[in-house]
């Protein structure tokens, strides 16, 4: 029997996969094509004669009512999560394919399968560019594994092998160990790897990725309680990410993907031009500015600076004309929190039910769970107790599923102190251990 290489392999049982689940819905490979793909090329990977890429096995699978896991290959017996196809993996292709796979668990929220995937194409021979790149997504596994000091590790032996460059990865790196230093509380290191990674992207020209790093610049100084500095690094990201338009935040990945082709960074520069498919999405974007500000309005509030209702009143003005549900939510719960420290109570309501309304219809989201922790505070300081309770189960339910320890152990810890103000002292006990619980899980790898 003739050999074929892994990487064929593997693009045969991923279009068998994609062949099998498309006649089980009854589509023809023209109703599968729907006008974004020929015929032709959905022919060619059910033939196995090609492999989709990540964005187009994104959009299969989501025609056909599946993951794009559920279209990857196949798990090999006693729960390798690594292909069979993968064990004979020699090529550039195979092991680009394997990180790709895993990028998407961990998008997909399965973050262990990635680490268990990642660590079998460790045993392979790899090359210091691969070894590096390997490392940086294991590291991010881990990460959303809520494993920091693994992942804090593993970002330590790629920065060793990566040195002092100013590659894409090697910015990366950076980012991701500023990340890391902040979910384990320490706040200096952060901002040191932070700015270091600011620095060799002025090179760079970057301007998404610097917006990002000013972004987590701004947690760094806000758990430091430098607030001003916080503000301006949230300024900062806000601008820089409100600024580019999604063609130029297209420019910005695709120029990276040719500098690291010329350089020979072959596979980061694969990897940057999936990137590229997902920013026309919008979707990444869209969250990360939500998330920066309902950061910055947070910190204008608790600044409690002179300017802080004009800044709010401009911030509702901006929102209503970004037509965005969430950003105009957002604004509407930080008027709401400041007019009741302003003890200007039916103001505030108006904002809440405001606020309310376009969060009726929303998922999850740090913004929807301060609206009901907030709601929460104000049912209780009017002694409606029972509705302020469903609103603080709510937020912190919400809280639980975001996996936003910290929020968490806060707001159980408030709510906690206040059943027990209330006399009742048992479900004071149970939110209490929550909060303790949720700093354990916060504090495992690192100290305060």
């Amino acid at each position: 029997m003739p050999y074929e290489p892994a990487h064929q392999q593997m693009g045969k049982s991923v279009g068998a996969r994609l062949k099998e689940a498309r006649l089980a819905k009854k589509y023809t490979q023209s109703q599968l094509a729907a006008g974004d793909f020929s015929v032709s090329y959905i022919s060619a990977i059910e033939r196995g004669q090609i492999h989709p890429s990540l964005r187009a096995l994104e959009i299969f699978a989501l025609r056909l009512g599946l993951s794009s896991k559920d279209l990857l290959a196949p798990q090999v017996p006693g729960g390798n999560n690594v292909s069979a196809a993968s064990r004979e993996m020699s090529t550039e292709d195979e092991i680009e394919w394997q990180i790709l796979a895993a990028q998407v668990a961990i998008w997909q929220g399965s973050p262990q399968q990635a680490i268990q995937q990642l660590s079998n194409v460790l045993s392979y021979s790899l090359t210091p560019q691969q070894e590096i790149l390997v490392n940086y997504v294991l590291a991010q596994a881990y990460a959303h594994n809520n494993q920091l000091q693994e992942s804090e590790h593993i970002l330590s032996k790629a920065m060793q092998l990566a040195k002092d460059g100013n590659d894409y990865i090697h910015l990366q790196l950076l980012n991701l160990q500023g990340i890391i230093h902040l979910s384990l509380h320490d706040y200096t290191q952060g901002i040191t790897f932070h700015q270091r990674s600011l620095e060799k992207l002025e090179a760079r020209q970057d301007a998404f990725l610097m917006g990002e790093v000013y972004g987590h610049l701004g947690h760094d100084y806000m758990q430091l309680d430098r607030v001003d500095e916080a503000q301006d690094m949230f300024r900062k990201a806000l601008q820089l990410t409100d600024e580019l338009t999604p063609l130029q935040r297209l420019a910005i990945y695709w120029n990276s993907c040719q500098q690291c082709t010329e350089s020979g960074e072959y596979l980061q520069a694969r990897l940057l031009g999936y990137k590229c498919l997902n920013v026309l999405s919008g979707a990444e974007e869209q969250a990360i500015r939500r998330e920066l500000r309902h950061a910055l309005g947070r910190a204008m509030i608790q600044s409690n600076q002179q300017g802080t209702r004009d800044y709010l009143e401009k911030a509702l003005a901006e929102a209503q004309a970004l037509q965005d549900q969430l950003i105009h939510a957002s604004a509407h719960i930080h008027m709401w929190a400041w007019l009741l420290t302003q003890d200007e109570v039916a103001e505030a309501r108006k904002h809440a039910q405001k606020a309310s309304k376009l969060l009726s219809s929303s998922g999850d989201s740090s913004i929807a769970a301060d609206a009901h922790i907030l709601s929460g505070n104000i049912e209780y300081a009017q002694k409606r107790y029972k509705a302020g309770d469903a609103q603080f189960e709510a937020g912190l339910e919400m809280l639980e599923r975001l996996n936003n320890r910290e929020d968490l152990a806060d707001h159980s810890a408030h709510y906690a102190q206040l059943l027990e103000d209330h006399g009742d002292i048992r479900r004071a006990v149970l939110y209490w251990k929550k909060a303790f619980d949720s700093r354990q899980r916060t504090n495992k790898y690192g100290g305060e």
